[in-house]
């Protein structure tokens, strides 16, 4: 069975390594189906910040209806200090 949260969040966890900001940002419009919960188990066992903190900014931004079954509090979001990234595209920061 396809697991398209997982898929999802692996295509997040590549920002600034091999996918750019932008093309993660145009698929992401398109991602409204997810299953919140299971995105939610997911996010909960993510070691990767950065994952998750995207993640939670991409939901919010586009408005999607799995974003609203996230709780934020209850995820790994690392400590107060932003996560940036800077690449020829630009600077990425991503605050708890």
């Amino acid at each position: 069975m396809s697991n398209p949260e997982r898929a999802f969040l692996e295509l997040l966890s590549e920002v600034g390594v091999r996918q750019t900001l932008d093309d993660v940002r145009l698929l992401a419009r398109g991602v409204d189906t997810l299953r919140g919960d299971v995105l939610a188990d997911l996010l909960k066992k993510c070691k990767n910040v950065k994952t998750v903190r995207l993640c939670l900014l991409l939901g919010s931004e586009f408005s999607h209806p799995w974003y609203a079954k996230l709780d934020a509090k209850t995820l790994p979001r690392g400590s107060a200090t932003a996560w940036v990234a800077r690449s020829s595209m630009g600077t990425l920061v991503l605050k708890r």
